[in-house]
């Protein structure tokens, strides 16, 4: 919301943290699936479950966004290689942390 203006349509915005089973099920059987369990990958979004989601640019800056604390944390910094699995799932509990702690 910009000046009671909704920018960025709700039907994109749910359709995104919600998902849907296939969503859900392809991103267990992934790679990436044991790092948010029950999460899903949707519209550039990491999503760990309706109300808590990420976007991830390469070497680790990130955009974390939780609806429940109405937080959003935005972090520019910089892993040393451009993908890195570890530096990912920490960088989302430190982040998920935080924003549960305000």
């Amino acid at each position: 919301m910009y000046e009671e203006e909704q920018i960025v349509p709700k039907q994109w915005i749910d359709s995104t943290r919600i998902g849907d089973d296939g969503y859900r099920e392809r991103f267990a059987k992934s790679d990436h699936g044991e790092m948010l369990p029950g999460g899903h990958y949707k519209n550039k979004m990491w999503v760990a479950n309706t109300e808590e989601m990420m976007c991830i640019g390469i070497f680790g800056q990130t955009i974390h966004i939780n609806r429940n604390t109405g937080t959003v944390i935005v972090k520019f910094s910089s892993f040393p290689e451009p993908a890195d699995e570890l530096m990912f799932a920490n960088s989302f509990i430190l982040l998920a942390t935080i924003s549960n702690s305000v």
